[in-house]
């Protein structure tokens, strides 16, 4: 069995699925969820006190650190996704809506890992299978393998999300 096989799911009903799907739609479609999920923690990023008055000094600290973290792991899935497309390998960070400024303001880094995690392991699944039915093998094992990535990301910092003793 090959690695991104463990995610095909055969309960997906795929002849009504890949009617849709390309792997070209897909991987673009990644790349701005990824975009539009790092936007708003590069914006919470800049708020000093983003947690409220009443947070401590190692809230803080522990705040800011997964939000870099999380910044800078996901700025590296977004560029697999690059790879695995024709689009764009540049992106303008400077240019965040209001729509993600309010996310950003009020986000809460673990709620959103958990959420992202739910999506991931959706994306897999329907893009796995659908590459797969397709017969596009060594795209489904290199968007797997990024899909695997980012969902590493998140295992690793909701395993850290206690703030370092100071």
């Amino acid at each position: 069995m090959k690695f991104y096989e463990q995610y095909l799911d055969p309960k997906l009903p795929v002849a009504q699925l890949v009617v849709d799907w390309s792997s070209e739609r897909c991987a673009m479609g990644e790349i701005a969820r990824l975009v539009d999920t790092i936007k708003p923690m590069i914006w919470a990023e800049q708020i000093p006190r983003r947690l409220g008055g009443k947070a401590t000094g190692a809230e803080l600290r522990n705040d800011k650190r997964q939000l870099r973290r999380l910044t800078h792991g996901l700025r590296t899935v977004l560029a697999s996704w690059g790879r695995l497309s024709d689009g764009p390998t540049v992106w303008n960070w400077d240019v965040i809506s209001p729509d993600q400024k309010r996310r950003g303001a009020q986000m809460d880094v673990v709620a959103s890992i958990r959420d992202q995690l739910g999506i991931v392991e959706v994306k897999r699944r329907y893009g796995v299978t659908c590459a797969i039915h397709l017969g596009l093998h060594q795209w489904a094992n290199r968007a797997c393998q990024t899909w695997c990535l980012e969902e590493d990301l998140y295992h690793r910092i909701l395993e850290t999300e206690q703030p370092r003793p100071t």
